[in-house]
């Protein structure tokens, strides 16, 4: 009867142990998600967004409690930015190369043309 007791409370044990660690787990995946969701409110998407996650420090991001705080967040990602300047620089900024480009960055709406009376009949008169 001892060894029966003994097995099932071993088997308790490990089936607790078991729930926390997927009690844990869970808590971890929620964290990480909450993070990547500040992450994209900044402007981090897709593959930014995960490399961007394997950066932060997330203990350092959590509060007393355990949940996310976006200060934490935010002073975090400029600890990054210190470090890594080149990651939170946009290429739409820096203009870059592009095809047709003269290196000047213009408006590019088109200009409009003060529309005339003319005869639609007319081919010649564009």
């Amino acid at each position: 009867a001892k060894s029966i007791l003994k097995s099932a409370a071993e088997t308790e044990k490990k089936a607790e142990t078991d729930t926390n660690e997927a009690i844990n787990q869970l808590k971890s995946r929620a964290i990480k998600a909450e993070a990547k969701n500040i992450l994209s409110e900044k402007g981090f998407i897709g593959k930014k967004a995960d490399r961007m996650l394997n950066l932060l420090n997330i203990a350092d991001c959590l509060n007393e409690k355990g949940e996310l705080d976006n200060a934490k967040v935010e002073n975090e990602l400029e600890n990054i930015k210190a470090d890594f300047p080149k990651l939170f620089h946009n290429s739409d900024e820096n203009g870059g190369f592009k095809f047709g480009s003269d290196g000047e960055t213009k408006n590019n709406k088109a200009i409009e043309k003060p529309v005339e009376n003319k005869k639609r009949w007319n081919r010649f008169n564009n």
